[in-house]
């Protein structure tokens, strides 16, 4: 399941988070994750799809429900207009990805949350 590492990490940021297994990944549901200001709502459920060899193998992608659009014209972030089904729900992905061998077994889920606040920046800048 979830190491411990970052288990304790999401809990030492007072996430309300959910860990499963669907489909040999990882699923790690943060419940009403804070978006950066610029979104059309301020909060929405993260999903993050880990590879089962999991810190081993490199995160790609994130997901939220329920979706959402930049505020200020209403359109969805660049790369971020498919959706997909997991764990029962429907998911805006937001295509992003490490470059070829950036990714450390070391950096854990710390890392890859922080990729991913980045990244929900950009989108409405």
């Amino acid at each position: 399941m979830l190491p411990e590492a970052d288990e304790a990490y999401l809990r030492g940021k007072g996430w309300s988070f959910e860990a499963s297994v669907e489909a040999g990944m990882l699923c790690v549901v943060i419940r009403d994750y804070t978006l950066p200001v610029g979104f059309d709502r301020a909060s929405t459920d993260l999903l993050v799809r880990l590879p089962g060899s999991w810190p081993d193998g490199t995160p790609d992608m994130f997901w939220v429900d329920p979706e959402i659009r930049r505020k200020a014209d209403g359109a969805y972030p660049v790369a971020a207009a498919n959706f997909e089904t997991y764990l029962g729900r429907g998911w805006q992905r937001f295509s992003r990805h490490v470059q070829s061998g950036a990714w450390r077994p070391s950096d854990g889920l710390a890392v890859w949350m922080a990729v991913i606040a980045d990244e929900l920046v950009k989108c409405v800048q």
